[in-house]
């Protein structure tokens, strides 16, 4: 990395470079890319073979990215793309004409790495139908697509369209202002609109699914005893809830548990 970044004047020329700055310029995201590995965000993640097996044939594959959060966004948002690669590659392989479903949670972290990776995005829902695969994309608020570039730019001009590459939105429990937005981006009528800041706030697991070109249906999915039991991720706030007791006044915990997507 250092000869790339300070390289030899008999290496720029054995290269064919013009000059000095030439061959910074054209080096420079390889530069980048080390220097993230060896002393940046990225740092030491793959310096170890992984401490864990996987069951390659299980039904069901996850990654958990939790441990991923002191490094920031960047890794893992590098980590939702290299688990896109091979979520494709693993469905190029398999030859048994089954339909996967490829969930991506926090998917505007994956597009923030820049214009490649919101195209990979992208053609992943278009080629979704071809490549017999179902894509769950998973976000907050609207607002999420606009946040991937600059405005203007071309990654926000992409992603704002991925919304009208879903043939199926599951609006779940919103504010008033976020219902709003859904409201203007999806043609929402105000009875829709009304189900996703009201009846969806009242309980869990309650949504608006809207189709394509059809009106929006009020649906609650409720979770078995087993996917509860792996799935309910409001049972740290359950515990935080119990270890820190309601009390009078100001030491009263504000802890409110709203659905959202």
């Amino acid at each position: 990395m250092a000869q790339l970044a300070n390289p030899d004047p008999d290496l720029c020329r054995e290269l064919r470079f013009a000059d000095h700055r030439q061959f910074l310029d054209h080096t420079r995201p390889i530069t980048d890319a080390l220097s993230n590995l060896v002393v940046g965000p990225l740092s030491g993640l793959f310096d170890e073979p992984t401490n864990f097996d996987l069951d390659w044939d299980a039904p069901v594959q996850s990654m958990d990215l939790s441990l991923l959060r002191s490094r920031g966004d960047q890794a893992i948002a590098v980590a939702l793309t290299c688990l896109g690669s091979w979520s494709s590659m693993i469905t190029d392989l398999q030859d048994d004409g089954d339909v996967r479903i490829v969930v991506r949670d926090e998917v505007w972290r994956q597009m923030r790495l820049g214009l490649r990776a919101v195209h990979a995005v992208d053609s992943d829902l278009r080629l979704s139908r071809a490549e017999r695969k179902i894509q769950l994309l998973v976000m907050h608020k609207p607002s999420d697509l606009l946040s991937v570039g600059a405005a203007g730019s071309q990654e926000v001009s992409i992603a704002k369209d991925l919304l009208a590459l879903c043939s199926t939105r599951i609006l779940l429990g919103q504010s008033t202002r976020v219902g709003d937005e859904l409201g203007d981006e999806l043609g929402l009528s105000e009875r829709e609109q009304a189900v996703i800041t009201g009846w969806a706030m009242e309980g869990q697991g309650r949504a608006l699914w809207k189709l394509e070109n059809r009106p929006g249906m009020k649906i609650q999915t409720v979770l078995s005893a087993t996917e509860k039991a792996i799935f309910d991720t409001n049972a740290g706030l359950r515990g935080a809830r119990r270890k820190f007791p309601q009390s009078h006044g100001a030491d009263k915990p504000n802890l409110r548990v709203v659905a959202t997507s």
